[in-house]
């Protein structure tokens, strides 16, 4: 951005504040379409070997660590928002809802065959709509 070989990026605000691209941009649009939490992963071996009550320990334990990385990452994002306005950075909220049922619309007539990949979209879907 810096040498105008690119005029936009799709970054967190922790890589815009950690780089300072805020340096060689004026305006920023906010999406808020992703959040980077830790992935946690176990193998089916392990998983199988595990009593129900454990899991259900695992699961548990597994979203609060989320939903407190969740907040971490927000307060985070509150701080560096703050920071770059002062600075002179025009910042943008993008208006989703605007959008979203073409998205959605889009999404399912591409998907909507395959059993599979309509059971994981609407469990997604599900999922975002709760949070």
């Amino acid at each position: 951005m810096g040498q105008n070989l690119i005029d936009g990026h799709d970054y967190p605000l922790i890589i815009v504040d950690n780089f300072q691209w805020n340096e060689y941009q004026e305006k920023m649009i906010l999406t808020k379409h992703h959040i980077d939490t830790d992935m946690y992963m176990v193998s089916e071996e392990f998983w199988a070997g595990l009593s129900a009550d454990d899991r259900q320990v695992l699961i548990e334990g597994t979203n609060k660590s989320i939903e407190y990385e969740v907040e971490l990452i927000e307060s985070t994002e509150e701080q560096i928002l703050r920071r770059l306005q002062d600075e002179g950075v025009a910042i943008q909220e993008y208006d989703k809802s605007s959008i979203n049922e073409q998205l959605i619309e889009y999404n399912e007539s591409k998907i909507s065959e395959d059993e599979v990949l309509m059971d994981i979209y609407s469990k997604i879907r599900a999922f975002t709509a709760e949070n």
